[in-house]
């Protein structure tokens, strides 16, 4: 969710190449009337986390959208997620665009030059060899945790999961929908910096989902809407795709597709 890749691939690509809207929508869109106090709003801040995790566990799948910002350039991320696998697509500062594909716990990348070299760190060789292909990650591969973080349902939990002590924040009105948030230290998955909090915001009536969450402050920021649950998400393994090569030389071959 964040995706946890974000905070370091803004900053990579910004020096490298050198951009959700919803921190200012949140700060639009957030009503300073605060609704009654709902059921949910009344219990403890770790009380609330533990139905949100379990709706969202139970809904199994969704879509969530994030913005990672550092500074003036941002990174986008758009997700469907589902438990065992997902896709993620992003699109990141100097015209970077990647596509991720999670099946049966094997990661497939199919991104232009740019996100191959700023993202993946693949020398601007292999990078240009590779762009339009799909590449496969296996848990073997030192990238892996990488490449599939932050795109099944599971994966995106314990991103925006803020951790430690946790504070619950008055109930607000987002986008017309009633919320509580939680606010706490900011998992180690995200890769925030160090001393990052995280708020999520629950829905405070029906089904206790994640809506939106925010990580970090300032000019570092990466910002989440999660939305569609139980949506179906289907996704099936490229073809013809090509092992993430140990070395700066590539395979030849034509590219493949979904």
């Amino acid at each position: 969710m964040s995706d946890p890749r974000a905070a370091r691939t803004v900053a990579g690509a910004l020096a490298a190449v050198s951009g959700l809207v919803l921190a200012s929508g949140l700060a639009a869109g957030c009503s300073s009337h605060q609704p009654a106090a709902s059921g949910l709003a009344a219990l403890t801040p770790g009380q609330i986390l533990s139905r949100a995790d379990a709706a969202a566990k139970a809904a199994g799948s969704m879509h969530f959208s994030s913005t990672s910002k550092v500074g003036r350039s941002s990174i986008v991320f758009s997700d469907d997620s589902a438990p065992g696998g997902g896709q993620q697509d992003i699109t990141m500062p100097g015209g970077g665009k990647m596509t991720v594909v999670v099946v049966s716990g094997v990661g497939y990348v199919d991104g232009n030059a740019v996100a191959l070299n700023e993202f993946l760190s693949f020398p601007a060789l292999t990078a240009t060899q590779l762009a339009g292909r799909w590449i496969s990650f296996t848990s073997h591969d030192p990238d892996y945790q990488e490449v599939v973080n932050g795109v099944t349902t599971g994966s995106v939990l314990g991103e925006i999961d803020p951790v430690g002590k946790l504070v619950k924040t008055p109930p607000q009105t987002v986008d017309g929908q009633v919320v509580v948030g939680v606010r706490g230290p900011a998992p180690a998955s995200s890769q925030m910096p160090k001393g990052s909090t995280i708020t999520l915001y629950v829905a405070a009536t029906g089904r206790p989902l994640p809506v939106s969450c925010q990580e970090g402050s300032g000019s570092n920021v990466t910002d989440f809407t999660l939305s569609r649950w139980g949506e179906h998400v289907s996704v099936s393994a490229p073809t013809q795709a090509v092992p993430v090569p140990t070395t700066p030389s590539a395979p030849s071959g034509p590219p493949s597709t979904l």
